[in-house]
Formats: structure tokens, C-alpha cells, sequence
């Protein structure tokens, strides 16, 4: 698992890893079946380096729907991103229902739309974006849309 190794920490100084907008924001992206332990200790890894992680796509990662684990994550320091369109589905959509469950609790940071092109991976996010504003506050929406992000951009730290 390269997040977890100390070959990442070293990529990242030489240069041969990059940074979000050459900021001290790293983002940590594994396998949907790794095990919380590795997760949580390339959290830890890239902050003793220096790093702020920002775990992509924590609505993938079933280890992390048990009970305490993102928090956990979030209260070390780790920021959590979340895809729109992983927030969209009724009642009866058990990833949708954890999603909507975090941002309820304040534990997702980012959100994005996972686009990889105009074709087959459009930016979907109206159907995520009417649910947050009937269920969220707006200033966190604002947060977690587009003024965390700036932060990045400005290197500053959340």
C-alpha cells in the first residue's frame, strides 16, 4: 500500500509526488477493501511529515461506517471528502443514508463531483445540492463546496 510507506513520505519532498496546489494538503486515495489500520496510519504518517490528508471518496471505504471511525479520523486532523453524487438516492440507499448521516454531523470537509470528463462522468450535484439545502446549514454548504477548497489554495489550514 504506497500511502502507508515511507517511499510516499520521500516521493512527496523530492518532488515526485505532488501536493494540492503545492500546498501542505496531500490527498489519500486507497483500495475500497483496505483495512481501517492502514488507513488511519497513513493518516498518521503524513502528518508527522507535515501533511494535511484529505481522504478522497470516504463513502467507498466501508471500513469507515463503523461506528466512531471517521470522526476519529476527523478529531486527528485527517479531512474528509465526499462526492455529490454519492449523497443522491431515497431512503433505501444505505451508502446515500451514511452520506447524508455525516454531513448532518459536520465530519465531511470537501465535496466534489468526481469528473472525468463532460461525456461519461458529468458533474452531477443538483439532486445532493436540494437535500443539503433543506437538511444543512448554509454556511457549512459554503464550507464544504467551495471555501474549504480556497483554503487550500491559500495553504492555509482549516
Amino acid at each position: 500500500d504506497v500511502c502507508s510507506s515511507d517511499l510516499t513520505r520521500q516521493l512527496l519532498k523530492e518532488g515526485k509526488l505532488l501536493t494540492l496546489a503545492d500546498s501542505r494538503y496531500v490527498l489519500l486515495e486507497f483500495l475500497p477493501g483496505t483495512a481501517y489500520s492502514k488507513i488511519f496510519s497513513a493518516v498518521r504518517q503524513m502528518q508527522m511529515a507535515g501533511y494535511v490528508p484529505i481522504l478522497a471518496h470516504v463513502e467507498r471505504y466501508h471500513v469507515l461506517r463503523e461506528e466512531g471511525r471517521l470522526e476519529e479520523l476527523a478529531d486527528t486532523g485527517a479531512r474528509i471528502q465526499m462526492n455529490y453524487s454519492s449523497i443522491d438516492g431515497g431512503w433505501n440507499n444505505n451508502t446515500a443514508q451514511w452520506c447524508k448521516r455525516q454531513l448532518k454531523d459536520g465530519l465531511v470537509h470537501y465535496l466534489g463531483t468526481d469528473m472525468h470528463n463532460t461525456g461519461t462522468r458529468k458533474p452531477e450535484i443538483m439532486e445532493a445540492s436540494r437535500w443539503m439545502e433543506k437538511h444543512l446549514d448554509r454556511e457549512y454548504i459554503k464550507d464544504i463546496s467551495y471555501r474549504n477548497a480556497e483554503k487550500i489554495l491559500m495553504n492555509q489550514i482549516l
